[in-house]
């Protein structure tokens, strides 16, 4: 054994026995390190968990936040509901509006009109049934509508709409007759008619059928002349006619004039009139009374 080999056992015999000697609770020793990167590991994740569950609170507490939030912007929209007919239902909020309409609930037979006769006739828009009128009962086969103007709920306030529309007598025609309309369960109906030529002082609307009825106004008329005419209600038959003289050439005077129905048992049209010169038609304009209804 050399020197060299002597000397090296002997390092190794002292480096075991001073091994031997270390105690674990050595902060250098090898079991005691191990221990601290343990500790350090369970303690990092410790924390990566901590902040984990910290981050979910923080989300559920802004969600939570902005539930609230939407809550209380949907307590503050306000719902507008504007006054209307019974016909119609109207609703809206801070950012949208919507509309429904209704047809009438109030029957045609509680409604006292003119036009159409029956429930086997019917008319969607107040356009139509003034139309119609027009046309069909009057007989202004070229008869033009003009503008619409919806009216408020007849008396009472539950009462069905109303509209008056504009009718004229052919495309150039300016002479304006306005039909009276109103909306029931059954469609638009027609009540009346007023020309802005002949105004009907007596008798008003409902008025009761007497032997002898007196007719006056204010008018004018070609010729100064209005025709006169009765028809029972739901029907185009004439019953009585006559004539009244009243101002020309477009300038209003008054008229009187009595017409007597066969009998007072049934309501009558009366029908106060300018005749159409050209004959190419019945009427130029005229204004219309619904008696005893």
């Amino acid at each position: 054994m050399t020197a060299d080999d002597d000397l090296e056992r002997r390092l190794t015999d002292a480096l075991a026995v001073r091994a031997g000697t270390v105690e674990p609770s050595d902060p250098n020793s090898l079991d005691h390190i191990e221990q601290r990167v343990a500790e350090e590991h369970m303690t990092m994740a410790n924390r990566r968990r901590w902040l984990v569950g910290l981050g979910a609170a923080a989300a559920i507490v802004l969600i939570v936040g902005a539930v609230m939030l939407l809550r209380d912007e949907d307590k503050q929209s306000v719902n507008v509901v504007p006054a209307a007919s019974d016909s119609t239902t109207t609703t809206s909020t801070s950012t949208t509006t919507s509309t429904t309409t209704k047809t009438s609930s109030v029957p045609a037979a509680a409604v006292p009109h003119i036009w159409p006769f029956d429930s086997s006739t019917t008319f969607t828009t107040p356009e139509d049934a003034a139309h119609s009128f027009a046309v069909d009962y009057l007989g202004m086969k070229n008869a033009r509508l003009g503008q619409t103007v919806a009216g408020a709920p007849a008396a009472p306030a539950t009462g069905p709409r109303v509209a008056n529309v504009e009718v004229f007598p052919n495309a150039r025609g300016t002479a304006r007759t306005t039909v009276s309309t109103a909306e029931t369960s059954d469609g638009w109906v027609v009540t009346g008619a007023n020309a802005d030529n002949i105004v009907v002082e007596t008798p008003k609307p409902h008025d009761p059928v007497t032997q002898l009825i007196t007719v006056s106004g204010q008018g004018t008329a070609f010729e100064a002349q209005l025709g006169v005419e009765l028809r029972p209600v739901g029907s185009t038959t004439v019953l009585a006619t006559g004539t009244a003289m009243a101002g020309a050439n477009g300038e209003m005077g008054p008229f009187t004039t009595t017409i007597g129905p066969p009998s007072t048992d049934q309501p009558v049209v009366l029908i106060v009139f300018e005749g159409d010169a050209s004959g190419e038609q019945t009427y130029t304009y005229a204004t219309v009374v619904l008696l005893g209804a």
